[in-house]
């Protein structure tokens, strides 16, 4: 299987964004509630669209398609950048989620990358190292990594 990037650029992108957080929630790093369509479009209203990349992920290229992961790609002001993502669980262990970061990876800077992690999630740990991350911080229950590249 294959992943393909969509930006997302539209109110139908972000929905589908939101549904795929939203049934992923149990992973996110800082706020596990279900999030409103109202407070989805309420953030993408503030995003800094310069600093900020979100994309929609699809298997395939022949068909549209459903999404089934997004991510998200974050520049700061040092000059580092964080990656964020989510697969729904039905395409999570078929190899997708390597896909996804690596490609999230790709949309860099070029300055450091990093990101967050639940010290829970063994799985996510494991395809971040194998990726090139390393544990840079652990507190409250998140494990932050930089890569190493």
């Amino acid at each position: 299987m294959k992943l393909e990037a969509r930006p997302v650029t539209s109110l139908v992108h972000l929905e589908q964004m939101r549904v795929i957080r939203n049934a992923s929630r149990e992973f996110m790093t800082r706020d596990q509630r279900e999030i409103s369509v109202a407070e989805q479009i309420a953030w993408w209203n503030a995003l800094d669209h310069e600093s900020w990349k979100c994309f929609v992920f699809v298997v395939g290229y022949d068909e549209p398609g459903d999404p089934v992961g997004y991510g998200i790609t974050r520049s700061y002001q040092d000059g580092s950048y964080s990656v964020t993502g989510a697969l729904l669980s039905e395409y999570r262990g078929k190899g997708l989620g390597r896909q996804l970061f690596q490609f999230l990876v790709k949309q860099a800077w070029g300055g450091k990358c990093w990101l967050e992690v639940l010290e829970t999630n063994v799985r996510a740990q494991k395809l971040y190292e194998s990726l090139g991350f390393r544990e840079t911080k652990r507190e409250n229950g998140i494990i932050t990594m930089i890569e190493d590249a």
